[in-house]
């Protein structure tokens, strides 16, 4: 997951494992973390 999010400019994240990676890599905010049937989703985007 880490190598495809490194590079990434926009990315729709959903489950425990792209959000914990998202997290540890200071993408997505523990914040923004929306839960959807007790699935976690978020967004990311960065700004070149």
């Amino acid at each position: 997951m880490k190598r495809f999010l490194k590079d990434a400019t926009i990315a729709n994240l959903v489950g425990e494992e792209a959000i914990k990676c998202a997290v540890g890599m200071g993408l997505v905010s523990e914040d923004c973390i929306l839960r959807i049937d007790g699935i976690p989703h978020a967004q990311m985007v960065r700004m070149i």
